[in-house]
């Protein structure tokens, strides 16, 4: 890994300030959401806990060139004071058969750190081209509306799950207005679209992958086979314990339990989504404001050196 022994040293040095300082994360931000106190924290948080933003959804319909019907479209949009708009996008795709609300957790931790998250729900099977092409659309209706004007449309990323982690890397080589992509525990095709858009593409991206993904897809559709492909600068984490369809609250449902395919591992979904949250956020952050990440790095050696995690840079 590029810079990993320096990087290591670094960690080391910052260690013991890095586990005082989360120890007393739940406390502060409980009283800050209290409105005890005031939020003095800054991008470059370590991301484990939620910012300082509240937030609103919106809805709306939104008629595309590639679909014969509206398609519905969420908006998680940031309330904040101490976050100005405009806020920058996320468009995010969800996994197979799901639905925006199966994310709305994502959504709403990037809306805490002031991102602003778009989500469309379109029931189109597995027709990847179809769902690709309502990407334009939804972003011009979405700047002509009254929340497009808390929007920056000149700083955007993509993010999903699953199948949504291949939507968003094909989005990301596609749309020129796309500037970063977050991939979580993404599976591909049989023709290796989205691994091969990442390839293409030359930039790095985030990777989160789960440690059982392998028991329920072949290794080479996985997140094992978009690492492979990647750029350098490329960050992989993996999450001990975890299978593929826990990063999606659609899970805990009493039918997907019984019909799920994949593992599971022993890890509450909500443990698994908080092992996600920080990478994700973090990433965009490096990505569009090139905060320093020095934090964040002291909270993936608390997760690495207690198993919850690995992670490496390419």
């Amino acid at each position: 890994a590029r810079g990993g022994r320096e990087r290591e040293r670094d960690r080391k040095r910052r260690g013991q300030v890095g586990s005082q300082r989360i120890a007393m994360a739940g406390r502060t931000w409980m009283a800050v959401l209290m409105g005890t106190v005031a939020w003095t924290g800054a991008r470059g948080d370590p991301y484990d806990e939620p910012g300082p933003c509240r937030h609103r959804r919106e809805t709306m319909d939104v008629d595309t060139a590639t679909w014969e019907q509206d398609v519905e479209v969420e908006i998680t949009v940031p309330q904040c004071d101490v976050i100005e708009p405009p806020y920058p996008i996320v468009y995010f795709y969800q996994g197979f058969g799901a639905r925006a609300r199966d994310y709305y957790s994502y959504a709403d931790r990037l809306a805490s750190w002031g991102y602003a998250v778009l989500q469309h729900n379109a029931n189109t099977g597995d027709r990847d081209e179809l769902e690709l092409g309502f990407y334009p659309d939804v972003m011009e209706a979405v700047k002509s509306s009254s929340v497009g004007q808390d929007l920056d449309f000149t700083k955007v990323g993509t993010a999903g799950h699953s199948r949504g982690g291949r939507l968003a890397a094909m989005t990301l080589e596609q749309q020129d207005d796309v500037s970063f992509g977050i991939l979580i525990d993404p599976v591909d095709d049989d023709q290796r679209s989205g691994s091969r858009s990442i390839g293409n593409l030359g930039r790095p991206v985030a990777i989160i992958g789960s440690s059982l993904t392998t028991e329920c897809f072949p290794s080479e559709i996985t997140y094992e086979e978009f690492f492979a492909q990647s750029a350098s600068g490329t960050w992989l984490q993996v999450i001990q314990d975890a299978g593929h369809s826990q990063f999606s609250m659609a899970a805990e449902g009493v039918i997907q339990r019984q019909v799920d395919p994949c593992a599971r591992g022993d890890k509450a979904i909500v443990d698994i989504l908080e092992l996600t949250y920080p990478t994700m956020v973090a990433w965009a952050d490096y990505q569009l404001h090139g905060v320093e990440t020095n934090r964040y790095f002291d909270w993936v050696r608390i997760q690495e050196e207690e198993e919850h995690i690995t992670w490496q840079e390419r």
